[in-house]
C-alpha cells in the first residue's frame, strides 16, 4: 500500500506537469499566413487630407510629411511628388501643394533630412517612406521631383542616378543649379541620365531669375532641351504662386 507521503507527491505531480508543459515555447517551422492579422503591416495608419508628419517604422530617425487626397482610396494608383526642402531641412512647406493634390489625386511626400548624422546610411531618403505608402496604394513607377534651395542638390542626385524614374522636375530658387551648369564635371555626371526630362526652374528674386536664365542656355548644350525657366511673385520661398506655376507644369505630364 502506498504510503500517504507518496500520494501526495504524486498528486503534485499531476498537478505540476500539465503546467510545465503549457509553459514551454512552441517551436515551428510554418511562416505565418499572409492574412493573419499579427502579419500585416506595422504601418500606422494614414490620414488622409490631412499633412501628417510620421517616423518611418523601419528607418525611426527619418522623418517625412506625407499628404494622401480625400479623394485617394487605398489601392488606388497615383502618382507621387517627392519634394526636397531647403537649409532647415524640414519639409512642411509641401503644404501649399495641397489643392494640387486634392485636384490631381497625387500623393506628397516631403522628406525631412534635418537630421543627417543620424540618417546618413539611407542610400535614398525616401526609399523606406515609399515603401510605406506602397504598402496602402499602388504608385505609379515614375515619380515627380520638386526641389527648393538647398533641396536642388538632392533633386539633382536623384536626375543623375535614376532618371529613369522621374516623369518631370521643378526646382526653386536653387543657385546650385546656376554653378553646375559650368562645371567640367557636368557632362560625365549626367552621361547615363535621361535628358528628355522636363525640367522648370521657378524664381522669385530678380538676381534669381537672372542667373537661372543664363544657366538654362548651358544646360540646353548640354542635352536638356526640355528645361525652361519662370518668374513667379514672391520670394526665396514656396508659396501659392510657386506652387500654382509648378503644379501647372507638373499637370502637362500626370
Amino acid at each position: 500500500m502506498q504510503s500517504p507521503d507518496f500520494r501526495a507527491f504524486l498528486c503534485l505531480i499531476l498537478v505540476l506537469a500539465p503546467l510545465a508543459l503549457s509553459s514551454r515555447p512552441v517551436l515551428t517551422d510554418s511562416p505565418r499566413p499572409d492574412n493573419d492579422p499579427k502579419s500585416e503591416s506595422s504601418v500606422s495608419p494614414f490620414k488622409p487630407g490631412v499633412l501628417e508628419l510620421r517616423n518611418s517604422a523601419d528607418e525611426p530617425a527619418l522623418k517625412y510629411y506625407l499628404y494622401i487626397p480625400r479623394s485617394l482610396k487605398e489601392g488606388q494608383a497615383a502618382d507621387l511628388l517627392i519634394y526636397y526642402p531647403g537649409v532647415s531641412g524640414i519639409a512642411n512647406g509641401i503644404e501649399v501643394y495641397r489643392t494640387f493634390a486634392e485636384n490631381s489625386g497625387i500623393i506628397l511626400l516631403g522628406i525631412n533630412y534635418e537630421n543627417l548624422r543620424e540618417i546618413a546610411h539611407i542610400p535614398w531618403f525616401p526609399g523606406p517612406p515609399l515603401q510605406e505608402i506602397r504598402s496602402r496604394y499602388q504608385i505609379n513607377p515614375k515619380f515627380f521631383l520638386l526641389g527648393f534651395s538647398d533641396g536642388g542638390t538632392y533633386v539633382m542626385a536623384d536626375l543623375a542616378a535614376r532618371s529613369d524614374q522621374i516623369k518631370a522636375v521643378v526646382v526653386h530658387e536653387s543657385g546650385l543649379w546656376d554653378s553646375v551648369a559650368d562645371w567640367d564635371m557636368f557632362d560625365r555626371r549626367f552621361r547615363e541620365a535621361d535628358r528628355t526630362i522636363p525640367i522648370l526652374l521657378t524664381c522669385g528674386m530678380p538676381e534669381a531669375c537672372a542667373s537661372h536664365s543664363e544657366s538654362v542656355q548651358s544646360y540646353r548644350e548640354a542635352g536638356f532641351e526640355s528645361i525652361r525657366v519662370q518668374k513667379v511673385n514672391g520670394g526665396h520661398f514656396l508659396n501659392a504662386a510657386q506652387a500654382k506655376a509648378a503644379s501647372d507644369f507638373f499637370e502637362e505630364y500626370l
